[in-house]
């Protein structure tokens, strides 16, 4: 004989001995024995008081919209027990059922709740919604006074909208007045921050709308969410927040760089171009070092970028000096020789320009001995081969000084050279280490040198003086 044959009386007796889960199975089985036995599994609920029983017996009731098991369930005092005082955090997290949360509100189950303890953090109900995407149970809770649109304990919502990128969810949270669009944290990211750097169109489109968004916000990092969307390199962003009158196109960040400077550091050609078309762009903004949006092209060695910040008349091609270096600098030092040559086709180089220690770029150039770099600069008339440092050195007593064989050869060879090789540095150059001893006891010419020791480079000097005397006699 099966169970469901035998008589009531005797079906009753069994359930009055089997355990809450047992007699659930019943109810869910048979209408039958619904009816028979929900007394007996009541009974068994307040017996046992089992907080995970205790909801997911009001749960199911009040998702099946049994209102009358739901009162005598709450009659009885299931709220003393059942979910541990997260019962609503249960519901919604359980059985993402708006009829569920909305029969449990409505009998006064508390809606904000949160606890945090042994380093866990519980989240509110409408944090919960929004991580499980039940838009119908968030916007239930949202029309609620007592529950706060920010969260509590288990990080802002909005925050959680944004990083899954559900924007229909996000505009719901932003509907609400008192939700929070920038942390109260200034170590927490902000929602737009978030966007930004998950390139999330959408998202971003429907956060900077908001009248709440301050679009020239610092973040944790010190960028603007200008300085995010140029250092992606997303043209429809940079776009969508230069058409704002209010963005701050020449907002710093925390090492002084521009969104200019991080185009140009990227690489970002078509960024760039989008900077530069906005009149109110300050081109020439130098920190840190004094290094322009011109000095980081040229540093990169990019020479679209170069050519785009030329072709810009705001561009101050000599941007550096008195203390620092200029973008030509920049170039002689780097050996860049093709960016070298296309800044020495702009009229408006300063080709001796010197930094804070006198340094033409040709100093620079000889230090290093690239050859064509050089080869650019002594074929340019304007360059004086002659100038002087700090230290009252030539480019070819730098050249010398630190034994660039190529690069002396390639600077006597300019006819207006005056050669004049200066003990002082020339000692120093021993005293360093450099392996340079000369001698000077006679004049030759313009140049005085008589002996010329080169131990780093055996036969340097002799050869040098000698070119020297032979370029000397054929001039005169």
């Amino acid at each position: 004989m099966s169970f469901l044959s035998l008589p009531n009386e005797l079906i009753l007796q069994i359930a009055e001995d089997l355990p809450p889960t047992q007699l659930n199975s019943l109810l869910r089985v048979n209408r039958r024995l619904a009816n028979l036995i929900s007394h007996v599994l009541l009974e068994s609920l307040f017996r046992t008081r089992s907080p995970d029983l205790g909801a997911l017996a009001l749960f199911n009731a009040a998702e099946r919209n049994d209102w009358r098991v739901v009162k005598r369930l709450v009659d009885r005092g299931i709220f003393t027990f059942a979910g541990n005082g997260l019962l609503l955090n249960h519901a919604v997290e359980q059985t993402r059922s708006e009829r569920v949360v909305a029969t449990l509100l409505a009998y006064g189950v508390e809606a904000d709740t949160w606890i945090q303890g042994g380093g866990r953090v519980r989240k509110t109900p409408l944090c919960i919604a929004v991580d499980l995407s039940c838009r119908d149970i968030a916007r239930l809770l949202l029309g609620r006074k007592d529950v706060d649109p920010n969260g509590r304990g288990g990080g802002a919502p909005l925050i959680a909208a944004v990083r899954k990128n559900d924007v229909s969810m996000a505009r719901l949270l932003l509907s609400n007045p008192l939700t929070k669009v920038h942390p109260t944290n200034v170590n927490e990211d902000a929602p737009l921050q978030i966007a930004l750097e998950e390139e999330y169109l959408e998202m971003v489109l429907l956060l900077i709308v908001d009248e709440r968004i301050d679009v020239n916000a610092t973040f944790n990092t010190g960028w603007s969410p200008l300085h995010l969307a140029a250092s992606k390199g997303n043209e429809t962003i940079v776009r969508v927040l230069l058409s704002d009158p209010n963005i701050c196109v020449n907002a710093q960040n925390h090492r002084g760089w521009t969104p200019l400077h991080l185009a140009i550091d990227g690489n970002f050609v078509v960024i760039a171009r989008i900077l530069l078309s906005d009149e109110r762009l300050d081109v020439n903004i130098g920190p840190p070092y004094h290094r322009t949006a011109l000095h980081l092209a040229v540093q990169n060695e990019n020479l679209t970028l170069v050519q785009l910040l030329l072709n810009d008349e705001r561009t101050k091609v000599n941007f550096g000096p008195p203390y620092h270096l200029t973008p030509l600098h920049y170039a002689a030092q780097q050996g860049a020789s093709d960016i070298l040559s296309r800044l020495l086709q702009d009229p408006r180089i300063d080709v001796n320009a010197a930094d804070g220690y006198n340094r033409t770029p040709l100093h620079l150039a000889a230090a290093t001995a690239n050859e064509e770099t050089l080869e650019y600069l002594l074929r340019d008339e304007r360059v004086d081969v002659n100038a002087k440092n700090s230290y009252n050195e030539t480019p070819l007593d730098v050249a010398v000084k630190k034994s660039r064989e190529k690069a002396a050869f390639a600077l006597i060879s300019r006819r207006d050279l005056v050669a004049e090789m200066k003990k002082s540095v020339l000692i120093d150059s021993v005293v360093g280490g450099k392996g340079a001893v000369f001698v000077p006891d006679q004049e030759i010419g313009e140049i005085g040198m008589s002996k010329v020791e080169m131990p780093a480079q055996k036969g340097f000097g002799r050869r040098l003086k000698d070119v020297v005397t032979g370029l000397t006699m054929r001039r005169r």
